[in-house]
């Protein structure tokens, strides 16, 4: 982190430590900061000690004026660091998504979110922090720590503790049941393949790299300079087996994007990838595919320029993966999804369905 990283560190941390000894908050604070902490859009609560911090770094800032002012960008690392030193959710740049471009924080900011009646306590709470002076805004910011801590703890008591098994057919049915039912907008079965591959290739002494895991689904191939979702490379960083992993149609704009990031891919790397690893439901192949026989996991395949899509059943791959390697490593494999499932950035439903599975 620079300097000014690490001073927005200190600060945050500052104010989680504070948080115990935090007056209660007027009532008209405390359900605004309520309403900001409990809306499904994180982004907004960060968002917000963002402000906090600056106001803290600099008493001039004003986020109704000048939201940009405080580089919000080059601020949240250090914040994000205090956050997860913490153990509270957090996202990697939530808080940035819900005011990209660095907008005023006003009341035109806010009726174009998703949660806009969080998003107007956010501004709000800005128009309270700009006639506060510095020990006032501390205060704020340790009530705001507070609430934060409270989530940290009541995330952290959904854990659940789990026995690490070697049964393949236990695992094929618990992936399936979390695709399924706690799918998380395409995050968990990315997160799924990635850790089962990454198990296979420790158990091959790491002879192999799996990279694609913790990058959210969302991410787009074609403005990440990145071959798929998940990416087997050899030592080297060289590309071996590159995957896309999806719950939705592989249509005819998923290949043109996949193709086209294939091909920047190449170009900038000096490499000659002309295979793509399709993870899918057997209704989300490419309608165009050539088909193979109903009982295959291979789906069937698609060209497209120089580019070949091979579409593998999502469910049956995981299945085969499992069968094919040693118990020790199912039990790794396991042990890693665990571990996921308990951080706590991992979505509440994947959690719930969890502790629905190991009851």
């Amino acid at each position: 982190m620079n300097a000014r990283q690490v001073e927005a560190f200190q600060i945050t941390r500052r104010l989680l430590r504070a948080a115990d000894t935090a007056s209660l908050p007027a009532s008209n604070v405390s359900r605004s900061l309520n309403a900001i902490v409990a809306s499904k859009s994180r982004g907004l609560r960060e968002l917000l000690l963002i402000v906090i911090v600056a106001r803290l770094m600099d008493p001039s800032f004003r986020a109704s004026r000048d939201y940009a002012a405080c580089s919000p960008r080059g601020l949240y690392p250090g914040i994000r660091a205090a956050l997860k030193e913490a153990g509270i959710p957090h996202g990697k740049d939530g808080a940035l998504n819900v005011a990209k471009g660095n907008p005023p924080i006003d009341s035109q900011w806010a009726s174009a979110r998703d949660d806009t009646a969080a998003a107007d306590e956010v501004v709000r709470m800005v128009g309270f922090l700009e006639g506060m002076n510095a020990s006032e805004v501390e205060e704020l910011g340790s009530q705001l720590a507070s609430l934060l801590l409270a989530e940290a703890t009541r995330v952290a008591d959904m854990a659940v503790e789990v026995q690490p098994s070697e049964d393949p057919q236990l695992l094929a049915r618990v992936c399936s049941e979390l695709i399924m039912h706690a799918p998380d907008r395409g995050n968990t079965p990315q997160v799924l393949a990635g850790l089962l591959l990454a198990a296979k290739a420790a158990a091959l002494g790491n002879v192999m790299h799996v990279e694609g895991i913790e990058d959210a689904a969302c991410v787009t191939t074609s403005t990440s300079n990145k071959l798929g979702d998940l990416c087997l490379s050899d030592p080297e960083g060289r590309p071996l087996v590159a995957y896309e992993v999806t719950i939705k149609p592989f249509n005819a704009d998923r290949v043109d994007d996949s193709t086209e990031a294939i091909h920047a891919y190449n170009t900038s790397h000096g490499t000659a990838v002309t295979e793509m690893i399709v993870l899918c439901r057997p209704e989300d192949a490419h309608p165009e595919s050539c088909r193979e026989d109903a009982q295959s996991a291979h789906i069937g395949w698609l060209d497209d320029q120089d580019i070949r899509y091979q579409f593998i059943d999502l469910h049956e791959w995981i299945r085969l993966e499992l069968l094919g390697v040693p118990p020790a490593v199912r039990a790794s494999f396991h042990s890693a999804l665990s571990d996921y499932v308990a951080n706590p950035n991992t979505s509440e439903a994947v959690k719930s369905e969890w502790a629905r599975l190991n009851p």
